[in-house]
């Protein structure tokens, strides 16, 4: 498997080099395509069909945390037998964090490669790695994901409400966000060995454009911001303490589009996430990653199927 590029200096995205093209589908397709409803339904059989012609490489992400604690397993199946097993995404977000380090403290140049073996549990390239499955975060993690999405969209509720209210815009609220990935992982044990070779440097890097251009960072950090700022999209609800109908999942969203979506050539999401994108990619004059994206409503879904019959 070969590598990718980002260059931070320019903030443009160098075209991949893979195999194949790389997609994720949204658990909302899987769902639908398990119970034979079209389009979704046509795309999955395309994508199955160009997976066995190795055309196409279909990636399985958080996907089946959504459906594991969900009330339909239906979309396990097609997760098992077609789709490549992602490491874990907080692995992946280690690793681009890792190179982007010791990068910035051995003085290589501004481009951050991205290596789309890190997604990878197995060599997709190999017959047979298909359906090889992965352990889902929130097992690996010992999390009630069901749980823990209520309490992350009630403190997200939290914050956006008293990010609203101190009228906080999307730039700042960006700047929080980095922040708080400063503070999760500067501390890190696995970049002692980064610190110890010039903790100067190392101290530095947090507060250069190294960092805050990682594309897990940068992704995370921009919907994040896009998520506390917006006034009028409420996220839980106080009076029946649950999360607002179709946001209970934007805690794995935020973490499985931010991870995934820079290795992807095509990428499926809800609508609502799709829009943060567009939004994002408005805000920051860049669409390198908006335009990869297609949301699980009919209309997206047939357009996809039309780009991918060209394959």
């Amino acid at each position: 498997m070969t590598s990718s590029t980002v260059s931070i200096s320019n903030n443009k995205e160098t075209a991949k080099i893979c195999q194949a093209p790389v997609i994720f589908l949204d658990t909302a397709i899987l769902l639908k395509a398990s119970k034979n409803e079209a389009p979704f339904k046509d795309l999955i059989d395309l994508v199955i069909r160009l997976s066995k012609e190795r055309k196409i490489i279909s990636i399985e992400g958080a996907q089946r945390d959504e459906i594991c604690h969900g009330k339909d397993t239906h979309g396990i199946d097609i997760l098992k037998e077609h789709c490549h097993a992602t490491s874990s995404l907080e692995f992946i977000q280690k690793k681009q964090l890792f190179r982007a380090v010791c990068d910035y403290i051995k003085n290589k140049s501004s481009d951050f490669t991205l290596l789309i073996e890190d997604i990878f549990l197995h060599d997709p390239s190999i017959t047979g790695t298909s359906g090889l499955g992965r352990i889902t975060d929130s097992e690996a993690l010992g999390i009630d994901t069901d749980k823990n999405l209520i309490e992350q969209a009630k403190l997200h509720e939290v914050l956006r409400q008293a990010a609203t209210a101190s009228n906080i815009k999307y730039q700042k609220g960006r700047e929080m966000g980095f922040k708080i990935l400063i503070d999760v992982w500067k501390s890190e044990p696995y970049l002692y060995g980064a610190w110890k070779s010039d903790s100067h440097k190392f101290n530095e890097f947090w507060d250069s454009k190294f960092f805050t251009e990682i594309p897990f960072v940068y992704l995370w950090s921009s919907l994040y911001s896009s998520i506390i700022t917006d006034k009028n999209r409420k996220i839980f609800d106080e009076t029946t303490q649950s999360p607002i109908n179709g946001r209970k999942g934007d805690w794995i969203d935020l973490i499985s589009i931010s991870t995934l979506l820079p290795y992807c050539d095509y990428f499926t999401c809800d609508k609502n996430m799709k829009d943060m994108v567009r939004q994002i990619s408005e805000q920051d004059k860049n669409d390198r990653y908006f335009k990869k994206m297609y949301s699980s409503s009919e209309k997206d879904t047939k357009q996809l199927i039309e780009i991918l019959e060209t394959i």
